[in-house]
């Protein structure tokens, strides 16, 4: 009879306010990756943006799953015939059928 070994259950780890808000700071202060910031700290680099992420306040009042609408100004950003097209899509109301096949 083989006798199965079990893995220890591993703990979720927690961490205080201040120590996020300390890890953060400390990773923008320094020229250094996310990855060298986290491996000192003996945490994933993802867990540092994930912390960044969700310390930035929203861009906008919109629900998470909704995309933003751009404005004017903002499309103006980008360059040439892409501006046109996606100008003139927004003004039709995205009622032609070839330009909802393109994208």
């Amino acid at each position: 009879m083989k006798t199965q070994i079990r893995k220890p259950v591993r703990e979720k780890a927690s961490y205080t306010k201040e120590y996020k808000e300390q890890a953060l700071e400390l990773w923008r202060a320094s020229s250094r990756s996310a990855a060298k910031v986290a491996a000192e700290l003996g945490i994933r680099a993802p867990l540092l943006y994930r912390w960044a992420r969700t310390e930035r306040p929203p861009n906008n009042a919109s629900s998470p799953g909704q995309k933003r609408l751009r404005t004017v100004e903002q499309l103006g950003q980008r360059s040439g015939a892409c501006v046109v097209w996606l100008g003139e899509r927004r003004l039709l109301g995205r009622s032609n059928d070839m330009g909802n096949t393109l994208f």
